[in-house]
Parts: C-alpha cells; sequence; structure tokens
C-alpha cells in the first residue's frame, strides 16, 4: 500500500510550487485561498506508478485572484486528479488556468483537471481556462470547468425544513467546498480542513 504524502498550502505564501512525485509514490496536495493573491502549482510525475491529487478551496471577497496548474506526466502509469472549487463575492475577479501534459512516454497515464465555480454575486467574475496537450496515444484524460449560482432547488428544500435563508446559503456553500475532501484518508487532516472552511464561511453571512 501507498504511503500517502499530504501537503496543506495557501494562496498568498509562496507563489510558485513544484513538487516531484516520484516512483510508487502518492501526494494529495490541497490549496487554500481566503484573499487575493496569485499561485502557479506544478506537480510533475516522475516515475512509474506515481499518482497525485491537487485539490482546492476558494473563497474570493475582494481583489484578484489568479491560480495556474500544470499537471506534468513524464513516466508511464501515472495518475493525477484534479478538483479545485471556489465561492465568489462582491467584485472578486478569479481566473484559473490548468493544463494536463502528457509526455511521449508516458503511456497509459491517467489524468483529470475539474474547476467549479459559485457565484454570489452579479459583479463578480471567473475566467477559468482548462487544458490538455497530450503527446501519448495510450492515456485517458478528460477536464472541465462549470460556473454557476446557488441552486435554488437546494435552497427551497432546506428553506422549507424550517432554516432560514442564511443559514440555507451557508450550508450549501459548506457542502460545496467541504466536499474536495469527503473522501480525504486521513482525518485529522480533513477535520483541520473542515474547521478552517467553517471559520472563513462564517464571515461571509
Amino acid at each position: 500500500m501507498k504511503k500517502e504524502r499530504i501537503i496543506i498550502d495557501y494562496l498568498g505564501k509562496k507563489k510558485n510550487v513544484t513538487i516531484a512525485v516520484k516512483r510508487g509514490e502518492s501526494l494529495i496536495y490541497i490549496i487554500l485561498g481566503f484573499k487575493p493573491g496569485d499561485k502557479n502549482i506544478t506537480i510533475s510525475l516522475d516515475g512509474s506508478g506515481a499518482d497525485a491529487r491537487i485539490l482546492g478551496a476558494i473563497i474570493g471577497v475582494q481583489g484578484k485572484i489568479n491560480i495556474n496548474t500544470f499537471q506534468h506526466h513524464r513516466a508511464p502509469n501515472t495518475k493525477s486528479d484534479l478538483l479545485i472549487k471556489g465561492v465568489f463575492l462582491n467584485h472578486t475577479g478569479y481566473k484559473y488556468e490548468g493544463l494536463i501534459k502528457i509526455d511521449p512516454k508516458a503511456q497509459r497515464s491517467n489524468a483529470y483537471q475539474k474547476n467549479n465555480n459559485l457565484l454570489l454575486s452579479d459583479q463578480a467574475h471567473v475566467d477559468t481556462s482548462p487544458k490538455l496537450e497530450i503527446l501519448a496515444d495510450d492515456v485517458r484524460c478528460t477536464h472541465g470547468a462549470t460556473i454557476g449560482r446557488i441552486n435554488e432547488e437546494e435552497m427551497f428544500y432546506l428553506m422549507s425544513r424550517g432554516i432560514p435563508k442564511k443559514e440555507a446559503e451557508r450550508l450549501v456553500i459548506s457542502g460545496f467546498l467541504k466536499s474536495i475532501v469527503a473522501d480525504l484518508p486521513d482525518q485529522k487532516s480533513k477535520q483541520k480542513i473542515e474547521k478552517i472552511l467553517d471559520k472563513e464561511i462564517s464571515k461571509l453571512l
């Protein structure tokens, strides 16, 4: 069984982050962001059997946030899985660019990339751009992005059970962001992140 390395990082700390995942290693990298800033994240899968998960929860209240991710598959039988979710208010501007690159020798690689965003303001702006560069022929890659608003059916369901609107909104946002760590195997890290998100979400509503 692989030993997982878990790294919790923050927007506003080191701008450029590069992490190499070697043969047979497993990485979980988590980025949390609650203020304006830039982050460039490179995850390099350098050895056969290496795998990485890149998870993110971003809350934008003001200013500009720029995040770039690069999932670089350099060896065969490697796997990467990215899921970043964001919630944006006021006049926040958010730009996400993500690239998955599969080198010619990285056959049988499996890569996934998804960026989901909720807009809580008509003035907030999101620009999301996931991309693929596939130079091998025996691979599996998918990517996608969504930009939307709070689901009205979820709100109706909660409010119909006597939950006030503000609390219902908080619950929807909480469920949306916390889902990034829903299946995190390390319970201590999971609880730590959920506690951080609870604190930041409570400031919004």
